[in-house]
C-alpha cells in the first residue's frame, strides 16, 4: 500500500502526490528560515528609541546611516565587477580608459601621446564605454 501525501487547504484535507507534499514543505520550511533569520538581523529602532515615533530626527539620521552603509557595499561590489571586467578590454582600450578616467588626462594629451587626434580618442573612448556597459549587463 502506497503512502498517501495531504496537504489542508482552507481547512480542507486535500490528497496531493509526494513531489507536490515534498517541494510545499521545503517551501514552508524555507519561509520559516526566512522569517527567523529577519528576526535576528533586523533592527527594531522602537527598541533603542524610547518614544522614536516622536523624534523623527533621531529615526532619519539612523536610517541615512543605514542607507549609506548599503550604498557603500553596492559600490564596493560594482568597482570590483569593473575592474574585472576593465581587465577583459584590448590593451589600447585599457590604457585610454585608465589614462581618462584614473590619471584624469584630457582626451587632447591621450591623443598627443598616443599620436592620435582627440576626435579619435573621444570615439575610442565611447565605444570603449558602450563594450563596458554590455560586458557589465548594463
Amino acid at each position: 500500500m502506497a503512502k498517501k501525501y495531504f496537504l489542508y487547504a482552507n481547512n480542507v484535507k486535500i490528497e496531493v502526490t509526494k513531489e507536490v507534499y515534498i517541494a510545499y514543505y521545503k517551501s514552508y520550511e524555507r519561509e520559516k528560515y526566512l522569517e527567523q533569520l529577519h528576526k535576528e538581523k533586523c533592527v527594531y529602532l522602537d527598541d533603542h528609541f524610547e518614544g522614536f515615533e516622536n523624534n523623527t530626527a533621531e529615526y532619519k539620521h539612523v536610517m541615512n546611516l543605514i542607507k549609506i552603509q548599503q550604498e557603500k557595499e553596492v559600490e564596493e561590489k560594482l568597482k570590483i565587477k569593473l575592474k574585472g571586467t576593465i581587465e577583459l578590454l584590448e590593451d589600447d582600450e585599457k590604457t585610454i580608459i585608465n589614462l581618462y578616467f584614473f590619471q584624469d588626462y584630457t582626451q587632447q594629451r591621450i591623443g598627443e601621446d598616443l599620436g592620435v587626434s582627440q576626435q579619435n580618442i573621444s570615439k575610442k573612448i565611447e565605444k570603449t564605454l558602450k563594450k563596458l556597459k554590455k560586458l557589465m549587463n548594463f
